[in-house]
């Protein structure tokens, strides 16, 4: 993002928002094929929790790598969903999408809040 050579052309705020939540459904389940590519065996999304989860059943304090398992694989996870959070209930206060969409939108923002919450306290 910080090497454009020249200006880029605004996106209509809709369409954003749009490609915005579809990939958050779709990456929960299968990211990119570049992603895969370059990191073949291993899990994203939601399988990638699942997989994870075992190795911090435990408080991290009785691992050997404690530090990894509390540090570099959690700053991912508590800052994608907070930013998250925030752009789902930014959007939900715009006129972007039908009325009825705003619901689900802080619906999911609370989801992912809590998400925030729950990797943070963990960190």
């Amino acid at each position: 993002m910080g090497r454009h050579t020249k200006r880029v052309p605004k996106m209509a705020r809709k369409k954003v928002a749009l490609q915005v939540m579809r990939d958050l459904a779709e990456w929960s389940e299968r990211p990119p094929v570049s992603v895969r590519q370059q990191y073949p065996d291993a899990k994203f999304g939601l399988a990638g929790i699942q997989a994870y989860a075992p190795a911090i059943e435990t408080k991290p304090q009785q691992h050997m790598d404690s530090a990894w398992h509390g540090c570099h694989a959690v700053n991912l996870q508590w800052t994608g969903r907070n930013s998250t959070a925030n752009y789902l209930s930014g959007l939900a206060s715009t006129d972007t999408l039908a009325p009825e969409a705003n619901e689900h939108l802080l619906a999911a923002a609370k989801e992912y809040g809590a998400a925030f919450a729950t990797w943070q306290e963990f960190y």
